[in-house]
């Protein structure tokens, strides 16, 4: 009984901007009939003349894999400057075309022309008679090119409107979350970020999918904002769980075994961690990274031996240098062998280790040594505070 139906459009686009994952529905199965016409030199469209028809639309769950911009970079870029040169023409020809100024802004934006984009989505959204769903686009495009002005404030405000008039989606969250770990608000952004992950668990277990345009945020990427939020507020054991759940499907990904491990550096107790690092190792993760936090687990339960071998058996980098003399300080320490521990805390003092952990042990070291004028040195640096991850300074970018 429908003249046609909506299809879901998932797209991976590597634009000069930045890379986007977006899901959109539209209509792409509908009956051959003579008024059901394509509009536009370019994003052409056909929904406006099945609307004029008074026929029906429906949704579908059929999903087609959108691959038009899934190039490089530069091929890209060459598209949108073709795109913008008829999108200008567009415009210029019907000036009241406001889905084709739109798409003209979003171009401009990508291309890098931030000021002009500003100029051409301002004009859309003053049009009083624009729709719900182009306003929420125009305004999750202007909080990006706000952010690119460096107007973090306007970039906010225009995303939190777009989220008032379209409670669900993910775009605008994505956005305020990353506006808000920009002003350290963590635990605000921490909300939204866990609202997202929801938001997509629903649409993964299959529930339809009835908006025209969002975002769709890669696992990793998702997970890595979470993981920062919960750093900069000390829940570093937290946050080494969420990332844990990316490293059982990713396990080579180094970017979340390294944000792992670094969240891993500040907890003093590594017992809660011990089965998610022996699983590491048994899928044939031989990081030094994971070496030295399995050594400090042993270190902990005082399994000095254990730790001792799992020592020896880590692969020499330079940074894994700095850290296994600070381990094996502690290691030294564990087994009275004072000889041992100002040899590793010699090695540690000259490759510059300054974390708080190694600061702690050099402080007990330093006492039994009757230092006491060095390790007030310490004290004085485990007083200026943990090495915390640093925040993304994008509010946009899914990477």
């Amino acid at each position: 009984d429908a003249a046609a139906y909506y299809c879901l459009l998932q797209s991976e686009e590597r634009l000069p901007d930045g890379t986007v994952y977006s899901v959109a529905a539209y209509p792409r199965l509908f009956r051959n009939m003579p008024k059901f016409r394509f509009t536009g030199r370019v994003h052409e469209q056909i929904e406006p003349s099945i609307v004029r028809s008074g026929l029906r639309l429906k949704h579908s769950n059929v999903v087609i894999e959108h691959l038009g911009y899934a190039q490089s970079a530069e091929i890209n870029r060459a598209k949108c400057e073709r795109n913008m040169a008829l999108l200008r023409d567009q415009v210029l020809e019907n000036p009241g075309d406001q889905y084709s100024r739109y798409q003209l802004g979003n171009t401009l934006a990508i291309l890098g022309f931030n000021q002009e984009a500003m100029e051409e989505l301002g004009k859309v959204l003053r049009d009083g008679s624009v729709g719900t769903t182009l306003r929420v686009s125009v305004l999750n495009c202007l909080a990006h090119v706000a952010e690119n002005l460096g107007g973090v404030e306007e970039g906010l405000t225009f995303s939190r409107e777009s989220l008032d008039l379209d409670k669900g989606q993910i775009s605008a969250r994505w956005q305020i979350a990353g506006f808000c770990m920009i002003r350290r608000e963590y635990a605000d952004a921490l909300e939204l970020l866990k609202e997202i992950e929801s938001l997509q668990h629903s649409r993964h277990r299959g529930e339809k999918f009835n908006r025209p345009l969002d975002a769709v945020i890669p696992e990793v990427a998702l997970v890595q904002r979470i993981a920062t939020c919960l750093g900069a507020e000390g829940k570093f054991s937290e946050a080494s769980d969420w990332l844990f759940r990316v490293l059982e499907k990713h396990v080579d990904d180094e970017r979340v075994l390294s944000r792992y491990f670094l969240c891993l550096a500040q907890l003093d107790d590594l017992a809660g961690h011990a089965d998610q690092l022996e699983q590491l190792m048994s899928r044939g993760v031989r990081s030094s990274s994971l070496y030295c936090a399995l050594a400090r687990l042993y270190l902990c339960r005082g399994e000095s031996q254990r730790a001792k071998a799992t020592l020896e058996r880590c692969p020499r980098t330079e940074q894994a240098n700095a850290e296994l003399s600070a381990l094996w300080l502690e290691y030294a320490l564990a087994n009275a062998d004072m000889m041992r521990a100002r040899k590793a805390y010699e090695t540690a003092l000259r490759l510059g280790v300054d974390t708080y952990r190694f600061h702690k042990t050099a402080v007990k070291y330093l006492l039994a040594s009757r230092d006491l004028s060095r390790a007030v040195l310490h004290l004085q640096k485990m007083g200026q505070g943990m090495e915390q991850m640093q925040p993304s300074h994008s509010a946009s970018s899914p990477l």
